[in-house]
C-alpha cells in the first residue's frame, strides 16, 4: 500500500468506527499506519499475548520492547 491507499484505508476504518458504531479489528504490523487508529492494542508474541492496552501503553510496554526491538 502506498501513502495515499493507506491515507484512504484510515478514513474508511474512522468513518465504520465512529460514524457508524461499528468496532473494526485491523490486523496489521505497520504501527504507524495502526496507531493512531486504535482505541486498544493486543499485541502477540510466538502465538501468546504479550501485552495489550492504548497505543501509548504499548508502544512503551517494556516486553514488546524486549520483543521486538531487542534489549
Amino acid at each position: 500500500m502506498d501513502i495515499e491507499e493507506a491515507d484512504r484505508l484510515q478514513s474508511v476504518i474512522r468513518v465504520a468506527s465512529s460514524e457508524l458504531g461499528t468496532t473494526v479489528i485491523v490486523v496489521e504490523h505497520n504501527m504507524r499506519f495502526l496507531m493512531p487508529l486504535a482505541d486498544s492494542v493486543l499485541v502477540m508474541a510466538s502465538g501468546k499475548v504479550l501485552s495489550e492496552g492504548t497505543p501509548q501503553y504499548v508502544r512503551n510496554d517494556p516486553a514488546v520492547v524486549a520483543a521486538y526491538l531487542g534489549d
